[in-house]
């Protein structure tokens, strides 16, 4: 992937970004939620020094990797109906 392919994608999540400020919003609700509540409740229960950051940080991952996720599924979605080309050297083999 060039230069210019990954300018692209850049571009394309920027304007996605405004059409997503719920759901951006809803997700970062639900991480300090997860730590605040949870992080805290469960810091209670481990018995283990500084649990609330590493339990910070884990669900802060999963936060990261499920968006992700929900881009990569619209980059599919967007290329099933054909406003992202995909090209045949792109493609990983499948042997």
């Amino acid at each position: 992937m060039g230069v210019r392919e990954i300018l692209l994608v850049a571009e394309r999540d920027l304007r996605r970004l405004r059409e997503w400020k719920i759901f951006i919003m809803l997700r970062w609700l639900w991480y300090f939620v997860q730590v605040g509540v949870f992080g805290i409740a469960l810091a209670a229960l481990v018995p283990l020094p500084k649990y609330q950051e590493y339990y910070a940080t884990g669900v802060y991952v999963v936060t990261l990797y499920a968006a992700s996720i929900t881009v990569a599924y619209e980059i599919i979605e967007e290329a099933d109906h054909g406003v992202v080309e995909v090209e045949e050297h792109d493609l990983p083999d499948h042997h």
